[in-house]
């Protein structure tokens, strides 16, 4: 899913011109293609890291946001505030189901993977 993203496609693009295209035998030196593999792989997981603790405080956020809004509700209920709750939980159980799918295809990379 993060290689569909834009962004990281560019980043792995602009680290991949660093490094030769081929020498002048028509070969990759194998030490160049570990090398480029190398960085690929740390691009990638920079890349995974960073798109974590961006949904990680977006998660963070609007759960504190709905916390706010839950004990306004309590003190004082109202029909539009409760709409927007059942928005915020809507949102919430989207981003988690989004996480369970993902977490389920890295598992079952790993398990063909493996076989």
């Amino acid at each position: 899913m993060l290689l569909n993203d834009q962004w990281v496609k560019e980043e792995l693009k602009k680290e991949i011109e660093k490094f030769p295209e081929i020498n002048h035998n028509g070969n990759i030196p194998k030490s160049m293609r570990y090398s480029e593999s190398s960085t690929k792989r740390k691009v990638y997981r920079y890349k995974c890291l960073h798109q974590k603790k961006i949904e990680k405080l977006q998660r963070n956020n609007i759960t504190v946001h709905l916390r706010e809004l839950e004990k306004q509700e309590h003190a004082k209920p109202k029909i539009s505030r409760r709409k927007e709750i059942i928005k915020i939980r809507a949102e919430i159980n989207k981003i988690e189901r989004k996480r369970t799918v993902h977490k389920i295809n890295e598992i079952k990379t790993c398990f063909f993977k493996d076989k």
